[in-house]
């Protein structure tokens, strides 16, 4: 018992970190880099730079909606799957990302799925590329 104004604290970390004593102070340090990680670190996405992936858009996926400014789309490594990826943002999503302005809904009556723009009050059952 050190008394009635001593404090106690406790810290909620992540499993992976590593802590040491330096000078007398407790210290925490993140792990190392795994390879993804490192890549990805290094402007790497699904193996490539942007520059990369925007020159190879057309090729790697031919007859492709198109896609809103800024947004391309990437294969991932790990599982094949196509995602889109917006540099400037560096945002990453699997759902096709909408013109701004447009929102996905689904009809109550037929649970299909269609695309809103409230500012030109216009829906759609095919996604917006504009």
């Amino acid at each position: 018992w050190d008394g009635p104004d001593t404090k106690g604290f406790v810290l909620l970390l992540p499993s992976d970190l590593t802590s040491s004593m330096e000078r007398g102070l407790l210290t925490f340090k993140e792990p190392v880099a795994r390879h993804g990680e490192q890549a990805a670190r290094a402007g790497l996405i699904g193996g490539k730079t942007v520059t990369e992936w925007q020159r190879e858009q057309d090729r790697l996926f031919p007859g492709q909606p198109k896609l809103p400014a800024g947004w391309i789309r990437v294969k991932s490594r790990s599982s094949d799957e196509v995602y889109y990826y917006h540099a400037q943002t560096q945002q990453s999503t699997f759902d096709f990302p909408l013109p701004e302005g447009w929102t996905k809904q689904v009809s109550k009556s037929s649970g299909k799925t269609y695309y809103f723009n409230a500012k030109r009050r216009q829906s759609s059952y095919t996604i917006p590329t504009e």
